[in-house]
C-alpha cells in the first residue's frame, strides 16, 4: 500500500455501550478487516461498567502489518469502567456466629467453577481486604501490622545452624488454630530488609510451631523478620475482610460500614488479565478506567501498543507486562493502588533498542501485597523514562537491567519506605549501566523501614 494510499484510509468507528457490548464490536471489527483491512478503526466506548470474564484478545489479524490503526478510547466526556473480573450476587447475611461476629455475609460461588483459592475481591473496582493477621494498623500503616519471628536477631552474614528459606518460626502468641492451611499466604522479609516475598502455605507442623511454604522465599527465614498472614478464614474480624472457602464454593464478607453486599459491585478477577495484545501492531488504549483486575495489559511482541490516558488501579499484580516486541508506549497514566509494581519488561539487545516508552505518568501507592516492588521493572535495552511523578513506593522506584535506557525528567519522592536496600534507580548488574543516561531527575526522602519518623 502506498504512503498516499494509507493517508486517504478511511476512520470506521464502532460503539460499545452497556446494551452493545465488546463482544459484538469485535465482529464488528472481524468484519471490517476482512473487507477493508486499511482503514483506521476507533472503538468508541460509552459511560457505563463494564465486565469482563476473560481478557479481550487482539492480534496480528485484527491489528497486523499494513492495517489501519486500532483505537479503543472512551466516548468524548466519558470514563467507562473496565473490571477485569465478574460479580459476584446472592450475597446474604449468614446464621449464627462466624469467628464470633454476626455481621458476616456470605455468597455462594458455586456457578464460577473456582478451582483454586482466591485471593483478590473488590467493592466498586477497590480492593477488599483478605483476611489477614496481624490487622493493620492505620496509625502506623508502614511498620504497624506486622508479626515477627521469635528469637534474637542474628546477623544477615552469620551462617546459622538449620537455616531455612522453606518455612518459618511462629511465636506461641502469634499461633492460631488454623484449620485449612492452604487457605494461607505469606508476605515475608527474609533474613535482610531488602525485599520481600509472598508465597502460598503449604502446610502446618503444629507441634513444631512452623509455617512450611508452598516455594522456597528468597532468604533464610531468621528472628525479627517481619511477616503478615492472610487468607485463613480463623482471622476475618474486621469490616473490610473476607475469605474464600474453596470445598464448599462460598465467599464470606465482614462488610464496610454501611455497605449493603447484596446491592453493592462486589468482583471476583477471573479475567486474568483486562487487555491482551499478541502480535499486534499499532493498537492504542485510551481514556478508560481499569480496575479490579489481576494484570490490565500484556502485550506479547508486536510492535506500537499504546496505553495513553488511561487511570489504571486496583491491580493485584503488576498492571502492565510488555514482554518483547518494540515502540509500545505508557502516556498520560494514573497508576495507583497496585499489588505489585506498574510495569515489567522484556525486549531489546545489546546494541538494539526495544524502543519502549514511558511518559507523564502519575505513579503511587505501587506494591500494596508484596511491600517492596519497584514501580517499574527492566529487563530490556532502551527503555524510556521521562516526566513521570513517583510516590509512596515500598521499594524501588526503577530496577533496571539491560542497557542504553533514558532517565530523564523524573520526579521520585518518599521511596524506600518498607524496605532497607535500594534507590530511586536502581542499576541490577553492570549492563544496566551501559549506555544508560540519567538526567535532570530530582529524588528526595529515600526513607528506609521505621525511618519515617526519625
Amino acid at each position: 500500500m502506498s504512503a498516499f494510499a494509507l493517508m486517504l484510509a478511511a476512520v470506521q468507528t464502532v460503539g460499545v455501550s452497556p446494551s452493545h457490548r465488546f463482544g459484538a464490536a469485535l465482529s464488528e471489527l472481524d468484519g471490517i478487516r476482512a473487507t477493508n483491512a486499511a482503514d483506521a478503526v476507533e472503538i468508541v466506548v460509552a459511560d457505563g461498567t463494564y465486565f469482563f470474564s476473560k481478557p479481550l484478545e487482539i492480534d496480528g489479524v485484527r491489528a497486523g502489518e499494513g492495517m489501519g490503526r486500532l483505537t479503543i478510547r472512551a466516548a468524548d466526556g466519558a470514563c467507562p469502567r473496565i473490571v477485569g473480573g465478574v460479580p459476584v450476587k446472592g450475597w446474604t447475611r449468614c446464621k449464627g456466629k462466624v469467628n464470633g461476629r454476626t455481621d458476616v455475609w456470605e455468597a455462594d460461588v458455586s456457578s464460577l467453577g473456582l478451582a483454586e483459592q482466591q485471593t483478590d475481591l473488590f467493592l466498586d473496582g477497590r480492593a477488599l481486604t483478605l483476611a489477614r493477621y496481624p490487622n493493620a494498623d492505620p496509625k502506623s500503616p508502614l511498620t504497624g501490622g506486622w508479626a515477627y519471628i521469635p528469637g534474637n536477631w542474628v546477623s544477615m552474614y552469620k551462617k546459622v545452624e538449620g537455616d531455612t528459606n522453606a518455612s518459618m518460626q511462629v511465636d506461641d502468641a502469634d499461633w492460631h488454630d488454623w484449620k485449612v492451611p492452604t487457605e494461607g499466604r505469606v508476605v515475608i522479609f527474609p533474613q535482610q530488609h531488602y525485599g520481600s516475598s509472598l508465597v502460598r502455605v503449604k502446610e502446618l507442623d503444629r507441634e513444631k510451631r512452623r509455617i512450611v511454604f508452598e516455594k522456597n522465599v528468597g532468604g533464610c527465614t531468621r528472628p525479627k523478620d517481619n511477616y503478615i498472614l492472610s487468607g485463613f478464614r480463623e482471622e476475618m474480624d474486621e469490616p473490610g475482610e473476607w475469605y474464600h472457602d474453596l470445598a464448599a464454593q462460598k465467599l464470606y464478607l465482614i462488610p464496610p460500614k454501611g455497605v449493603d453486599p447484596s446491592a453493592a459491585a462486589i468482583t471476583l478477577a477471573t479475567a486474568g488479565t483486562v487487555f491482551r495484545c499478541k502480535g499486534a501492531v499499532g493498537v492504542s488504549i485510551e481514556g478508560l478506567e481499569v480496575c479490579a483486575a489481576k494484570k490490565a495489559l500484556v502485550v506479547d511482541g508486536g510492535r506500537g501498543v499504546a496505553l495513553v490516558g488511561c487511570k489504571v488501579h486496583d491491580i493485584a499484580e503488576r498492571a502492565v507486562e510488555l514482554n518483547r516486541g518494540e515502540g509500545h508506549r505508557l502516556a498520560d497514566c494514573d497508576f495507583y493502588d497496585l499489588g505489585e509494581g506498574v510495569m515489567h519488561c522484556l525486549g531489546g539487545a545489546p546494541g538494539k533498542s526495544c524502543g519502549f516508552v514511558v511518559e507523564n505518568c502519575y505513579v503511587h501507592h505501587v506494591g500494596r501485597l508484596t511491600h517492596s516492588s519497584a514501580a517499574f521493572f527492566l529487563e530490556a535495552h532502551g527503555v524510556a523514562l521521562r516526566h513521570n511523578l513517583m510516590h509512596d513506593l515500598p521499594g524501588w522506584g526503577v530496577f533496571h537491567c539491560g542497557g542504553g535506557h533514558r532517565f530523564e525528567d523524573n520526579r521520585i519522592h518518599h521511596y524506600m519506605l518498607e524496605t532497607e536496600d535500594g534507590a530511586a534507580f536502581y542499576t541490577c548488574n553492570y549492563m544496566g549501566g551501559v549506555g544508560t543516561v540519567l538526567a535532570r531527575n530530582w529524588i528526595s526522602d529515600g526513607i528506609g523501614y521505621g525511618k519515617a519518623a526519625a
